[in-house]
Order: C-alpha cells, then sequence, then structure tokens
C-alpha cells in the first residue's frame, strides 16, 4: 500500500504528513517548488464558529478543526500559530454561540492602534491565523522526517504512478484537469498583499469594511481585499495609526477554489481521491487526518460523509 499526493500547498502537505504518520509511504509531487501562491496570499485565518452560513459538509467537521489545529501546532512547532480571536465589524444581526457583540471602548481596547473604532464589533475568541509561508514548509518537513518523499518540479503523469498506488488529487483550483475528472469546484477570487510594517498594530484577525488584515508574525501582515488592490494600504492606513513605514513584500490576485457545496473529499475512481476544501486552511488538517485513517482502515469515515464528490454534482 502506498501514497502520492499531488499538491504541496496547505491540504496537499496536511494530507501527506496525516499519511506519514499513520506509518504509510507517501511522495508528495509539486509541479513548481515553494509554497503555491493560493496558499501563499491566503488570509490563512481559521475557526470554528457557526453561524449558519457553512454548506453542508463543512458543518460535520467544524466541531473537530480547533482540535486538529491544536494537535498540529504542538507536533510542528514552526507553523507559526497565533491564536489572537477576530474582530469583526459591522456585526451580523444575529449573534451565535461562540460569538459576542462588544462595544465601542472594549474594541478600542482590544485594537489601540485603531483610527476609526466601531460603535460595536462582532468576537470570536477562538478564532486564529497561522503564517502560511512557515507553515507549509514547515508540516512538509515533518512529513519527511516520518518518510514522505518530496519531489518538486514533478507534474503529475498517469504512467508515472507506481502500480497499485493511490493518488490523492489536492491540487486546489487545478484539481480538476490534473485529474482528469469533472468536479463542481467553484473558485473565489481576492486581491492578496504580504506587507511589512511596525509589529503590533493589528492585535486581533481585524474584518473591517474594504479589507481583512492579520499579523502573521511579528512585522508581518496579511491583508485581503475586494476593493482596489491600489489603495489597499491607504485604506489600512484610515483604519489604523500608523508611526512607520509600510512595505510591500508580494501581492497578487488569490483565486481559491470554493465548492458551492462544500468540501469535496473521496473516491472519485479506482484508486483515486480528491480533496479540494473551502476553506483550505480551515479544514485541512481534521480532512488529512480523516483521510488517512480512511485509507489505512478501509473504513469510511463518517464526518465525510456528505463530503463525497459524487453528492456536489448540482
Amino acid at each position: 500500500m502506498s501514497f502520492v499526493v499531488v499538491g504541496a500547498g496547505f491540504v496537499g502537505v496536511c494530507v501527506a504528513y496525516e499519511l506519514a504518520r499513520a506509518g504509510l509511504p507517501v511522495e508528495i509531487l509539486d509541479s513548481s517548488a515553494g509554497v503555491p501562491p493560493a496558499t501563499a496570499r491566503s488570509l490563512a485565518w481559521f475557526g470554528a464558529v457557526s453561524g449558519g452560513t457553512w454548506p453542508r459538509g463543512s458543518e460535520d467537521l467544524l466541531h473537530l478543526v480547533l482540535d486538529d489545529h491544536r494537535r498540529l501546532a504542538a507536533e510542528v512547532p514552526g507553523a507559526a500559530y497565533r491564536w489572537t480571536g477576530s474582530l469583526d465589524w459591522p456585526p451580523p444581526a444575529v449573534i451565535a454561540p461562540g460569538m459576542r457583540l462588544v462595544d465601542r471602548d472594549t474594541v478600542a481596547a482590544m485594537e489601540p492602534h485603531l483610527r476609526e473604532v466601531p460603535e460595536a464589533a462582532l468576537h470570536i475568541p477562538t478564532d486564529a491565523g497561522l503564517d502560511p509561508l512557515t507553515a507549509v514548509p514547515a508540516i512538509l518537513r515533518a512529513a519527511q522526517r516520518l518518510g514522505a518523499r518530496y519531489r518538486p518540479h514533478t507534474p503529475y503523469r498517469e504512467q508515472d504512478v507506481p502500480a497499485g498506488a493511490t493518488v490523492i488529487f489536492a491540487a486546489g483550483v487545478s484539481t480538476p484537469e490534473v485529474a482528469g475528472v469533472d468536479l463542481p469546484i467553484g473558485t473565489s477570487a481576492a486581491f492578496g498583499m504580504r506587507f511589512a510594517g511596525p509589529p503590533g498594530l493589528v492585535r486581533h484577525i481585524v474584518a473591517a469594511p474594504g479589507l481583512v488584515v492579520r499579523e502573521a508574525r511579528p512585522g508581518r501582515y496579511l491583508l485581503i481585499t475586494r476593493g482596489d488592490p491600489a489603495a489597499c494600504l491607504d485604506r489600512f492606513r484610515e483604519i489604523f495609526r500608523v508611526d512607520g513605514t509600510l512595505r510591500p513584500l508580494s501581492c497578487g490576485t488569490v483565486l481559491r477554489a470554493a465548492p458551492a457545496s462544500g468540501p469535496l473529499v473521496g473516491a472519485v475512481g479506482p484508486g483515486r481521491y480528491v480533496a479540494v476544501l473551502h476553506a483550505g486552511i480551515t479544514f485541512a488538517p481534521t480532512v488529512g487526518r480523516l483521510l488517512a485513517t480512511e485509507l489505512r482502515t478501509g473504513e469510511p469515515a463518517p464526518e465525510l460523509h456528505r463530503c463525497r464528490p459524487a453528492r456536489s454534482a448540482p
């Protein structure tokens, strides 16, 4: 029994790590090298609180998310997690369990560098994030220490797969093309930027009108906007008081897989599986663990029942 994971973004390395952790031989194919753009420019924000907006299969996994991320953080210290919680405004009309409404004074105390302080905001204490530029290499190295083999600059070719190997396609929006299957993936586009600035400007994950921003590690910030990319740092300065320079490090459009029905995880043919997730950062450790157990034991994971690709057809 051997496995090939196609794709070395956050989802791919999490699946490979869990297979290797289960003692299974695994090879990771990466058509390029390094952290893929969709992962590198991700805000890498995850949480497990549902406001009733997550699609079907996602709801079955949410209660597992935080425990799996905490386990991964403990096993792979270099993943650079930050357990900050989030602030979001304007707040929704309905406050679900796990959320709390905070007033203007509380927001100002939580984010002392705010220039624009809202009258109220939604606070989710359990929301967290990681730095994809450090997390993906750290998890990949951990998988390699457990015996996984990494092959960069190696596009997937069916004829190169060892006889009897099971292939897991975790290539995001490219999965249907690479795997040669028709999947209702869908995409979500936004502009992502990594920039440098004075440490500590943003203490939580902040979702304000016009942008979402968080500090990934001291002095390194991740920002996502669906507004004018050219004005995103100007908008940041409108929201936060900045004493110092903001320096863009990388930027570009983030095109993410966004299956409307939630994660797609399961067989698409004999010995061929897919793992296409939305949100990938949120669900990858959980799906990796469940899929590795399923492949090792041959017993379908009940938590993935509503994530099967066949259930995603219109």
